[in-house]
This record gives structure tokens, C-alpha cells and sequence, in this order.
């Protein structure tokens, strides 16, 4: 990755940055050249270096493009963001979130890594067999003292509490609404009556396995919490959340500090509803921020980040972006889940690394071959600079000083739009529409690239 690279610009898209001669970026992330084969980021750096705000900067442009876009955000970094400026949405998934409810068990489309070596064209899937998959990592991130009998035993009572409500692996679950899965209460509600049968065999003398009642006297103490205790109302119960909006944030937050588990076993259930809603429309442009994404490392459960890489494979396929965030290129390369952490940051096409230090310098530089001149840059890298590459060939370091003044010509360019809309009503009693549009309205997007996009087209209909 040479310090010094000449210019690079697409015709299209949005102002990302500077190089280190001086040159503009103008970035579409979303073209298809070369080695560019999709849109995925990796951003990385110790915190305070600036990868928030450079991720802002780039949904607020892609936003004004209108790219849908979901945020998963364990720490509100984007809320005031996504509320203020963006009209979007925030929907509260975390600890304080009573009523706000991702159902663990309704099955939902499942991302494979093997459908792309097999056919690249086949539609991913969403019926029982494949969502057990799904269900089988949310207990293993969970249930961290089972056993492998215990969770035999925990798989047939779930294929046993689908078919309560009428899906078994043959089930065309195309049809059916939130309220027809089955929820977690379910699952314990038929551990009580197995044990129940058990008690009653022993009444009568019947022999009954001592190590089968164990298991599931056992199990039920490891499903009260999230069936009947403190953790019910995360998820025990029907998927209540429901948007529309271009923008989503799902707020993650509220957990206990020290309470990693939760925190990971929620994230990685939001992450599977996102997936679905991203990948229902191949004809939309759709970003998923994966912020603070080690959070989906777990070296017991590698499971979990396999999932994630498998959706970054297949991003492209969807016209989805899978922005992995995070401030430690190590977590990703802990041995055990090593194999899909390299995976993961290696399918990204565009890769940010800002200020890095120890071992995360050392690993980075391993992993890139970085010279001696690269090394020093991260080293002492200022608030605002880092490694950029751009498609599998590398183009330099990228300054990023412009961000602020890219993010404020963003909220001027909005406020400027709602002074025209205030100004054109008055003079013509009707609301401002576009003929790009085809609505009754005009949205910012229309308007910013009318007045900001040199390569776009766009003709502004007055006459209502």
C-alpha cells in the first residue's frame, strides 16, 4: 500500500476523501470495475482516530443517494444522526427495550457461503432445517454450560414447539405472519411436560433413565431465565419491531456493563432480522453497519461469526454493503475463529485502517505486507488519516481532514432544502414534488443531487 498514490475519482458518486498529494476522492461504492466486486468496508482503529465520523460522512452521502440503510448500534453512536438529520427511524432492541421484541425462533432467511461455490444464482433460504442452524448458534452463545445430551434434547423439544404451531421441514412459511412461530416459553412449556412424564412413569415403577431426567431437569433450570425470568422480555415473545423507514438504527444498548454475553447473543439476533430486511430487494441499494462488530467473536462459538462472513459473501448478490466496524484488527485473528475473521475483513473491497499501535500493528502488517513507510503512517497517524485501499489493489493513504466540512455542506444542503420547500409552498399553496420522484413530495435526495452531483440528471418540476 504505497503512502503516495495518484489520483483516483469515479464519475460517480460521493466526495469520500483526499489523498495524500492533495487529490479528491469521488467514490461510487456501488460500481462494478476490475477488481471492485462489492461493496463492502472494513474500518479499523483505535478509538478516536475518526471512524465513526468517516462512516457518517459516507452514510449521510450514500443516504442522500437513496441507498437504504440499517445500523446496528450498540452504543448510540448514530441515533441523533439518523433521528435529526437522516428522518429515519430508531428502534430500541436492547436491555430497556419492554415491547420492542426479534423472536429468536421465527425463521427468517439464512445466508450460505456454500451456495456460491455450488450456484451462484440460487436464492437463499428460509425454511425450518435451515433456520435450526440459526437457532442451534443463539443457544450456543447462550446456554454456555450445556452438554451435548442437553442439547440433543434441547433440538428435538424446538423441532417438537414448530410443530405445535403447524411447520414442520416441508412448511411453506411464505404465508406466515409474526404471530405464528413459536417463542421460547413454548420450548420450556415442553421440557416441564417431558419431565412431567417422566415423574409419572416413576409413580407407576416404570424404569426411567437417572441421566435423561437429569438432563431435563437440567435443561429447564438453563431455559427459566429466557423463558419465564430476567431474560423474557428480550426474547420471549413475537416479533413486535416493524420499519419502513430509508434509514434504520437499531439501538442495542442498555445492557449491564460486564454483560458481554447478552450483549453478543442480541447482536448477532439483530443481525439475522437485518439480513432479511436487506435482502428481500435486489433492485435496492441496502448498507448494513455492523458497528463495534467483535462483538460477534466468540472463540467458543465460531458459529456466530461465520454468519457474518457468509453475508458479506453474498452481499453483492442482494446489492447489500456489509460495513464491518471495529477497533482491533486482533480480535478477528484470535486462532480459533482466525479462518472467518481474515475472511471477513479480506472480502471487503474497501478497507480503512486509521491509527494503530502493538499488536494490532504488527498483525495488520503481517496480513498486508505493509512496509516500513506504511507502518510508520498508522503509527503516528493524527485524528482524521488512514490506510485506504479500494478494490484487492491497493491505492494509498487517503486523507480524511474534508470530513467535516463534507458532513456540514450535507446538514446545509438539508437546510436549505427545507427552506425551499417552506418558500415554494408559500408562493404556490401546494407542496414541492419531482418528476424523479413521481411523488406528491420531494425528498432531500432529490435535491442534493440536483444541486451537488455534476454526473446526475435531474429536472425539477415546478409546474404541480
Amino acid at each position: 500500500m504505497p503512502i503516495a498514490s495518484s489520483a483516483f475519482s469515479d464519475d460517480t458518486g460521493c466526495h469520500f476523501a483526499e489523498d495524500t498529494n492533495g487529490n479528491m476522492i469521488i467514490l461510487d461504492m456501488w460500481k462494478r470495475i476490475g477488481d471492485r466486486t462489492n461493496s463492502n468496508f472494513t474500518v479499523m482503529g483505535m478509538p478516536g482516530k475518526g471512524k465513526s465520523f468517516s462512516v457518517k460522512s459516507i452514510l449521510l452521502g450514500e443516504w442522500m443517494r437513496g441507498t437504504r440503510i440499517y445500523i446496528i448500534d450498540p452504543e448510540r453512536e448514530y441515533v441523533q444522526m439518523v433521528e435529526e438529520e437522516m428522518e429515519g427511524e430508531v428502534l430500541k432492541v436492547g436491555a430497556n427495550s419492554k415491547g420492542s421484541m426479534i423472536n429468536p425462533l421465527q425463521i427468517r432467511t439464512v445466508s450460505s457461503s456454500s451456495k456460491d461455490e455450488k450456484n451462484p444464482d440460487e436464492e437463499d433460504t428460509a425454511n425450518l432445517a435451515s433456520h435450526l442452524k440459526t437457532v442451534e448458534t443463539f443457544f450456543d452463545l447462550y446456554l454456555e454450560d450445556i452438554t451435548a445430551s442437553q442439547k440433543a434434547l434441547l433440538k428435538d423439544m424446538t423441532i417438537k414447539a414448530y410443530a405445535k404451531y403447524g411447520i414442520t421441514f416441508e412448511s411453506d412459511i411464505s404465508h406466515l405472519t409474526n404471530n405464528d412461530y413459536p417463542v421460547m416459553k413454548d420450548i420450556y412449556d415442553l421440557i416441564e411436560f417431558e419431565i412431567t412424564k417422566l415423574d409419572m412413569k416413576k409413580k407407576r415403577g416404570e424404569n426411567v433413565s437417572t441421566v435423561e431426567y437429569n438432563d431435563y431437569v437440567q435443561l429447564r433450570g438453563l431455559m427459566k431465565d429466557i423463558a419465564v425470568g430476567g431474560d423474557s422480555f428480550i426474547w420471549n415473545g413475537e416479533t413486535t419491531i416493524h420499519s419502513d423507514s430509508k434509514v434504520v438504527a437499531l439501538d442495542t444498548s442498555g445492557f449491564a456493563e460486564g454483560n458481554e454475553k447478552l450483549k453478543k447473543i442480541q447482536y448477532f439476533n439483530v443481525l439475522t432480522w437485518v439480513w432479511e430486511q436487506a435482502s428481500q430487494n435486489r433492485e435496492e441499494r441496502c448498507i448494513i453497519v455492523a458497528d463495534e462488530a467483535y462483538m460477534m467473536i466468540d472463540q467458543r462459538v465460531p458459529t456466530a461469526l461465520i454468519h457474518m462472513r457468509n453475508m458479506a459473501k453474498r452481499g453483492r448478490k442482494y446489492n447489500v454493503s456489509i460495513m464491518t466496524i471495529s477497533h482491533s484488527v486482533v480480535d478477528f485473528l484470535a486462532p480459533a475463529i482466525k479462518q472467518y475473521g481474515q475472511e471477513l475483513i479480506g472480502t471487503s473491497c474497501y478497507k480503512m485502517f486509521f491509527g494503530c499501535e502493538g499488536q494490532n500493528l504488527l498483525e495488520l502488517s503481517n496480513l498486508y505486507d505493509l512496509k516500513e513507510a506504511e507502518r510508520d503512517f498508522l503509527l503516528g497517524a493524527e485524528q482524521g488519516y488512514a490506510l485506504a485501499q479500494f478494490g484487492h489493489a491497493p491505492h494509498g493513504a487517503c486523507e480524511l481532514k474534508l470530513y467535516f466540512y463534507h458532513i456540514c455542506r450535507y446538514r446545509l444542503t438539508f437546510l436549505l432544502f427545507q427552506i425551499f420547500q417552506l418558500h415554494y409552498l408559500i408562493n404556490t399553496h401546494q407542496p414541492f414534488r419531482s418528476r424523479h420522484t413521481h411523488q406528491s413530495h420531494c425528498c432531500v435526495q432529490d435535491f442534493y443531487i440536483s444541486i451537488h452531483q455534476v454526473p446526475v440528471s435531474l429536472h425539477l418540476c415546478f409546474d404541480v
